[in-house]
């Protein structure tokens, strides 16, 4: 259990029938530090990974934590599925 509500499973089907990444998956890490930069499209998603990149950036520590907020922005927000998709691949 990870402490959020709605995020009990590692691994979890979307509404849309997309899979969302484990917490441990390594595209969390890849994003938040940059590494991996998708074009997002909704403004709330880019604001977010904005928010959560200079957080690391700032005290590399609070990645787990940085991955277990955006992870539970996309399992409560619908509109922001298409970006998860510009994100996974998928």
């Amino acid at each position: 259990m990870t402490g959020y509500p709605g995020i009990d499973r590692q691994d979890r089907t979307m509404p849309d029938g997309g899979l969302l990444p484990s917490v441990d998956d390594q595209l969390w890490a890849r994003l938040l530090t940059g590494e991996l930069d998708p074009d997002i499209k909704t403004l709330a998603t880019r604001l977010i990974i904005t928010r959560l990149r200079i957080e690391v950036a700032k005290d590399s520590t609070v990645l787990p934590t940085a991955v277990q907020e955006l992870r539970r922005f996309f399992v409560e927000n619908k509109f922001a599925h298409r970006d998860l998709a510009a994100i996974t691949g998928f």
